[in-house]
């Protein structure tokens, strides 16, 4: 306009030593979205990022939220694809898997039943005993063992697992076995099945039912312990993504005892990644006023998880005592009911 001074454009570009200054202390160069208009603001640019590529800070830049967590949720999905032909299988009746935690947490992963090795066949128990107590004679698919088994597999999937040594991971598998492997059957339970009940691959359900239970038609207290996270998933509609991150976060826990305070730090780094993703993936779906909680909804189910794994455990120790009387009694005082991997995770 005439009369008007013109505006001194000089005023609106960012000295060099201030725009490093605001770079160095986090700003993101490539967020600008003021035009650069001189060739010295494109070279200044240009050597901030050279900078800080060759501090190794430019991925973090170039790479937005939703990005890093479509990554993680690739990363996951694909530990989920890889186990779940062995979750959904079960050890073949008749056979039990003889190896230890250690063994199998110390080789390469499996993922195919056909490929465990030391895969043992049990035999019947004799002609005699099986006459007089025909329930002997009974083989169903351990699902049990299978579930456990590719729990233990998908953690060698994870970052932590080549970083802390065979004592830690071993400590960290015997108290995040159970956990891991009954959300991953209350979530195939829900998801696959569309059932409200805990059930196996196979369509039965999940747990022993005694004859007075089937006959009144209720549910067991140890049964419906086995629902616990079945019935948080169903209330909560839990959905894959959140699943599979929830998962991930209670697989990573720095505070299970024993562990040392470096493989402490190296495993919550880990855990810290799946909760920023859980809360960005929370806030994406239900927004910055009711993302939040739903964050904290899901992550206050991690008590009653826990509380179910506790309780299965201390179920396992009464029930062992008890069938070690019947052993004895037929002379099979070695014998273990699941596998040597099971009793040690459940005894932990």
């Amino acid at each position: 306009m005439e009369g008007t001074e013109p505006v001194d454009m000089s005023k609106r570009l960012c000295r060099a030593c201030r725009f490093a200054k605001c770079v160095e202390v986090g700003m993101n160069p490539m967020a600008i979205q003021a035009e650069v208009k001189t060739e010295e603001g494109k070279v200044l640019r240009s050597e901030v990022l050279s900078q800080r590529e060759s501090m190794g800070v430019v991925s973090s830049l170039m790479v937005t939220e939703e990005d890093l967590l479509s990554r993680m949720i690739e990363k996951l999905t694909l530990v989920e694809s890889k186990i779940e032909p062995l979750h959904r299988s079960g050890v073949p009746p008749g056979y039990r898997d003889i190896r230890k935690l250690e063994e199998i947490l110390d080789s390469k992963p499996v993922f195919v039943i056909s490929e465990i090795p030391n895969l043992k066949f049990c035999p019947m128990p004799c002609p005699k005993e099986t006459k007089e107590k025909p329930h002997l004679r009974r083989r169903c698919t351990n699902y049990v063992h299978s579930s456990f088994l590719a729990s233990i597999e998908s953690s060698k999937m994870f970052d932590f697992s080549s970083q802390i040594n065979l004592e830690s991971r071993m400590l960290l598998m015997k108290h995040a076995t159970v956990v891991c492997s009954n959300m991953m059957n209350a979530f195939f339970s829900m998801n696959e099945m569309k059932s409200d009940v805990l059930l196996h691959p196979d369509g039965s359900i999940s747990g022993p039912m005694h004859k007075k239970d089937r006959e009144t038609n209720t549910i067991s207290d140890h049964v419906r312990t086995l629902q616990k996270t079945l019935i948080s998933f169903l209330n909560n509609k839990i959905d894959k993504i959140e699943y599979l991150l929830f998962k991930a976060i209670m697989l990573c826990n720095p505070a299970v005892p024993g562990l040392s305070v470096i493989d402490q730090q190296i495993i919550e780094k880990e855990r810290n990644q799946y909760v920023k993703s859980l809360l960005n993936y929370c806030l994406l779906q239900h927004g910055k006023l009711h993302g939040p909680a739903r964050f904290g909804a899901i992550l206050a189910l991690a008590p009653t998880i826990e509380n179910q794994s506790k309780l299965q455990k201390d179920f396992h120790v009464y029930l062992k005592a008890r069938h070690f009387q019947k052993h004895k009694e037929m002379g099979h005082t070695g014998r273990k009911c699941v596998s040597s991997m099971f009793d040690q995770v459940m005894e932990s």
